[in-house]
């Protein structure tokens, strides 16, 4: 297995267990009253991981739990964009259209999986160079903007604009 390889199932393993985090706080919200052996571990881990483990005790609205989710989500799908090969291996290219399919039914949100498979059969993903792979994500989420009213992005202007903080500082 090579290192885009690795990397690719290390994005996937971290999106599920991402996935799962946010379900079970969204269907199975703490019950306790005192949550303090919670908090101490998280911020005795790290002050910035226990002010996020607050963050997300929050009671949210569905709305604001599926605005979180696919903010999140689309963050990871351009990130990937961005790291991706300008010529990538054909079982990076077949790695890559098995994660966005997947996505498309493994999503939490049945309704979005929906609108997703829908989006990918009347435009599939085009990932034979990075150039290519970038265009298409950035012309799928704008799909998906102009269906929530949101601001479409200029396409022209969206390489360099994700990063994975990956790179040598």
């Amino acid at each position: 297995m090579n290192k885009e390889q690795k990397v690719l199932r290390g994005l996937i393993i971290l999106l599920g267990v991402w996935i799962v985090y946010l379900a079970k706080q969204h269907f199975f919200p703490h019950t306790h009253a005192d949550n303090s052996l919670g908090k101490s571990v998280l911020q005795s881990i790290s002050p910035k991981v226990g002010e996020l483990g607050l963050i997300h005790n929050q009671k949210l609205t569905n709305k604001e739990v599926k605005d979180r989710l696919g903010r999140a989500t689309w963050t990871l799908l351009h990130t990937m964009a961005a790291v991706y090969p300008a010529f990538p291996t054909v079982q990076h290219k077949k790695d890559t259209l098995q994660f966005i399919y997947l996505l498309s039914s493994l999503f939490p949100c049945a309704e979005c999986c929906g609108h997703f498979q829908r989006l990918l059969s009347l435009n599939p993903p085009q990932v034979a160079t990075h150039d290519e792979f970038v265009q298409w994500l950035c012309k799928a989420h704008n799909i998906v903007n102009k269906r929530l009213g949101k601001p479409i992005m200029d396409c022209k202007k969206v390489e360099g604009v994700w990063s994975c903080g990956c790179e040598p500082e």
